[in-house]
């Protein structure tokens, strides 16, 4: 299986007017991204990485992202649904998906913490109750969430604060990627 170009990737999400025209039919994914690092155009990059990644180590990633950003001030439900999430990228099985998705509710889905949830349980099986046929989730949502996911811990601590945590988001992606960041089984 050949990796897909970045405009394959790019076309399960929003491009912003300025990094569409950035955009180049030869281009990689790690290659555009590079760009769109190089111009600091995070939200873009952001969703490139989260929509590139497979899905469970995006997730991954979010989860990092969160802990990072949030740091000491990360309180029950946030904490446990971050831990719940985790869980689930340890040992991907239904029960944990919907465990995690009931928790994020409880939460009101509460950002950042609240989209892993939601990414978790839009990564795969049913939407639908299970004594209900099944209704299979759409497969990007689950990339939208955690791109969505980390771009709010990006400034969850104040907008000001976005530039300092972009380059550490990006370098624990990368880690993901390169699997050298990876959960314990």
């Amino acid at each position: 299986m050949s990796t897909p170009s970045a405009a394959e990737v790019c076309q399960h999400f929003e491009l912003s007017e300025a990094a569409k025209g950035l955009l180049q039919p030869e281009l990689k994914p790690r290659q555009f991204l590079d760009i769109l690092l190089a111009k600091k155009m995070h939200d873009d990059a952001v969703m490139l990485m989260a929509h590139a990644m497979p899905k469970r180590e995006a997730i991954w990633w979010a989860c990092q992202c969160v802990r990072l950003a949030k740091g000491e001030s990360l309180a029950p439900p946030a904490s446990d649904l971050i831990a719940e999430t985790e869980a689930w990228v340890a040992k991907p099985t239904d029960e944990q998906r919907r465990k995690t998705f009931d928790l994020a509710e409880r939460a009101n889905f509460d950002p950042p913490a609240g989209f892993l949830g939601m990414a978790v349980f839009f990564s795969s099986g049913s939407l639908s109750l299970p004594n209900l046929p099944p209704v299979p989730p759409k497969e990007h949502l689950a990339a939208g969430m955690v791109g969505n996911c980390v771009r709010i811990a990006a400034v969850c601590q104040g907008g000001s604060r976005s530039a300092e945590f972009y380059p550490q988001f990006f370098a624990l992606g990368f880690g993901v990627a390169a699997g050298q960041n990876r959960w314990k089984e």
